[in-house]
């Protein structure tokens, strides 16, 4: 497990009084299969003693015990070793291998975490991949695209940091270990051999036979009375995560609920594309009278201004619908429309299609 510490103004974050967790996450090498790194939102919701919090309090409120409990806890799995990173040790680890590799594809100009970014892929200092690291507040997924940049730029670091390029340069080598060491503590249980294995599971996990992500919620925007908004996790879904991966039963590739999403987002464009679009003009036709905010141009009333009473007429034409593909463009042309039973008609839809792909 690989616990990041907020940093305070003055000094790293062991010096400072109060300081919370800033990322969590839990490293996986099974005996066979892939290594795997999965973040644990900050703001996951956890009992300790009748008492409601935030898993990034818990080593302040009580201690680094404890919140190794939590993870144990949310994990079912027994966490071997514990390795604390420093955020600030990741400007010197950065500059120490000259640089890394980072891609993000938006703009961005954060006053909060002083990340200023030109979509695209860059080679960035140190400085630069720490704020790429804590920016959030301009990132439309909040602390889960946080997650998503901290895990890349920890891929980063140590694609490069093992590269043959370093390796065979002895003093860029010996300056990395400095900085590495300086910015880890690592528990007493901790020998050379199992960092050595920790680093070797750190670059297996981010190679294209690894596992990352995030863990499984069902609620991103929880609230609870005296904590706020908290990240509601699905233990169900995590333990038989947490035990396929620590058998190595689990394939490759990305996971959680966020992945899930954007895998389901993907299909649908997909169809959108695919299926819409080719579509004779009686389907484009049919939208264009029925949905309550289709762009196009007509005499009279703005189309803005009708009601979503009317995607009852294309409701009605795909109502019978047999075809698989039909309902598609059925649920693709509501949620052109910025209808609300759109999503529900997609989980329909996500339900025949996987029923359709069992009897198959």
């Amino acid at each position: 497990m690989a616990p990041y510490e907020r940093e305070g103004t003055i000094g790293d974050a062991g010096d400072v009084e109060g300081f919370r967790t800033d990322t969590i996450l839990v490293l996986t090498k099974p005996k066979t299969g892939s290594s795997s790194l999965i973040s644990i939102p900050r703001d996951s919701l956890v009992e300790i003693d009748g008492s409601y919090m935030k898993i990034n309090a818990v080593a302040q409120l009580y201690s680094r015990k404890q919140l190794v409990n939590e993870v144990e806890d949310i994990t079912g799995q027994k966490i071997n070793h514990v390795a604390m990173v420093r955020f600030g040790g990741l400007v010197k680890v950065v500059d120490a291998l000259g640089g890394v590799d980072l891609c993000y594809d938006q703009n961005v100009n954060d006053p909060y975490s002083g990340m200023n970014w030109t979509a695209g892929c860059h080679t960035v200092d140190g400085n630069t991949a720490l704020a790429f690291s804590r920016m959030r507040y301009a990132d439309v997924q909040g602390d889960f695209g946080r997650a998503a940049r901290q895990r890349q730029v920890i891929n980063a670091i140590v694609k490069k940091g093992a590269s043959k390029q370093t390796l065979t340069n002895f003093n860029k080598t010996k300056k990395v270990a400095a900085a590495a060491l300086s910015s880890v503590t690592v528990d007493e249980k901790a020998s050379t051999s199992s960092l050595l294995r920790m680093a070797l599971a750190f670059k297996s996990a981010s190679g294209k036979d690894g596992i990352s992500g995030s863990v499984y919620w069902t609620d991103p925007d929880y609230y609870v009375d005296g904590v706020g908004s908290c990240v509601l996790l699905d233990d169900a879904k995590n333990i038989q995560l947490f035990s396929e991966l620590s058998h190595g039963t689990h394939s490759a590739g990305t996971v959680g609920t966020l992945a899930e999403q954007q895998k389901l987002t993907t299909r649908r464009r997909m169809w959108i594309t695919h299926i819409l679009r080719p579509q004779p003009s009686y389907w484009l036709a049919a939208c264009r009278r029925s949905c309550p905010c289709w762009p196009y141009e007509q005499k009279g009333p703005s189309p803005y201004k009708r009601t979503t009473s009317h995607c009852i007429e294309l409701e009605r034409a795909f109502a019978g619908a047999a075809h698989h593909a039909d309902c598609h463009v059925y649920a693709t042309s509501l949620a052109l429309c910025g209808d609300a039973r759109s999503e529900s008609a997609w989980q329909r839809i996500d339900a025949h299609h996987h029923d359709h792909a069992r009897q198959a």
